[in-house]
């Protein structure tokens, strides 16, 4: 590679997968954090080899608990990241509607 970042921050299986079977052949050695988006996790993602898990919900860390061995204090609940600007706009959406009530 012609970087060498000293963090990757995966928000999608696919990136994630590729880094954890790379680090697992010893080809690459970067820490790797797995940001979901979703409220379920798919098989696409990687999961031994990631440095830290940021899951959306309790019920999604019991899930990967599950699944990975060894995650005690790789798997942290974040909740979904959501940008403030997409926040600010759903909360005035909702309170038009509920104007109107």
């Amino acid at each position: 590679m012609d970087e060498n970042p000293d963090l990757i921050v995966c928000t999608h299986g696919f990136p994630s997968y590729l880094l954890s079977q790379l680090k697992r052949k010893g080809k690459y050695n970067v820490s790797i954090i797995n940001v979901y988006t979703d409220f379920f996790i798919n098989n696409v993602w990687g999961r031994e080899e990631i440095d830290f898990h940021f899951l959306p919900s309790q019920d999604v860390k019991e899930e990967l608990r599950k699944k990975v061995s060894n995650t005690r204090d790789k798997i942290i609940v974040t909740g979904i990241p959501i940008h403030k600007e997409i926040t600010q706009k759903t909360k005035l959406q909702i309170n038009k509607i509920f104007s109107k009530y």
